[in-house]
C-alpha cells in the first residue's frame, strides 16, 4: 500500500515546506468500521525539485587569443 501527496500540498500553506526539507509523517487508515493505530513517524521523503531545461539558449564561443 502507498500514500502519494502532490508536492503542491506539501509547499503550500499550512506547511510551507522547501526545497531541500526532509518530510516526516505518520499515517492512520480510517474505515467504516473505524481508526487504525497511527503509525511510527518516519521519513521517507526529501523534497527535490528538478527545474525545467533552458530555452532560447545562444550559442556565443569563447574567443581564444592562439599565438
Amino acid at each position: 500500500m502507498t500514500c502519494s501527496i502532490p508536492l503542491s500540498v506539501v509547499t503550500a500553506s499550512p506547511y510551507n515546506l522547501l526545497w531541500g526539507t526532509d518530510v516526516w509523517a505518520t499515517v492512520q487508515a480510517r474505515n467504516v468500521i473505524g481508526s487504525s493505530a497511527t503509525s511510527n513517524e518516519g521519513n521517507g521523503s526529501i523534497i527535490l525539485v528538478v527545474p525545467d531545461p533552458p530555452i532560447n539558449l545562444i550559442n556565443v564561443p569563447r574567443w581564444t587569443n592562439a599565438y
